[in-house]
């Protein structure tokens, strides 16, 4: 699978992970957190895609990123993220 579709899949939960994350829902900010993590990396490299992604957004409007992706890996340790989640491989990726 290359990249640019992995990006365009992995984009999607925005439209509906920010405004729950924005309600108060932890599970939801922390897999935000992954996301915008992973495509911060993918921009590093030069990837225009993810840049704009991140740019663009929409991410919450308040959050503690390192903490969440903290949160985000005790999840997937716990079980409360199943291991094969999109959120829990991209953490082993980082």
């Amino acid at each position: 699978m290359s990249d640019t579709k992995v990006l365009i899949e992995s984009t999607a939960p925005l439209e509906t992970q920010t405004p729950a994350c924005n309600a108060g829902k932890q599970d939801a900010c922390q897999q935000l957190a992954v996301l915008h993590s992973e495509l911060s990396a993918w921009c590093s490299t030069g990837n225009n895609q993810a840049c704009a992604a991140v740019n663009v957004g929409p991410w919450p409007v308040k959050w503690d990123e390192p903490a969440l992706i903290d949160a985000a890996k005790l999840a997937c340790l716990s079980g409360q993220f199943k291991p094969d989640s999109r959120t829990c491989q991209a953490l082993e990726m980082m």
